[in-house]
């Protein structure tokens, strides 16, 4: 997965946030998916316009792990959520984003 992917939060989309993770709904097709609070944490960095290395960066700094490390992790879960028409890809950063 390409560094300075971006990618935006479907229209259709809806989040509730906890302290313990995240529950994300499908209005159009009525699917719900669930994550943890590392999930919610990546769907509001992904909410803010960050690209993914600036997700990387921000995830590795707050869980001190190595973006080696989450790397794989991290780029899954963006796919699952792109595969579930949760968020759309975006070719660049909208104005005001926190792309690198």
């Amino acid at each position: 997965m390409a560094e300075k992917r971006m990618w935006r939060v479907a229209a259709h989309a809806r989040a509730g946030t906890t302290r313990d993770g995240l529950a994300l709904l499908d209005v159009k097709r009525g699917k719900v998916v669930t994550s943890n609070a590392v999930g919610a944490r990546i769907w509001t960095l992904v909410d803010e316009g960050c690209d993914l290395t600036a997700i990387l960066s921000v995830i590795s700094a707050e869980t001190g792990t190595s973006k080696d490390v989450i790397r794989q992790d991290i780029t899954g879960f963006l796919r699952d959520l792109e595969q579930c028409g949760l968020i759309e890809p975006q070719e660049q950063a909208p104005e005001g984003g926190k792309g690198t």
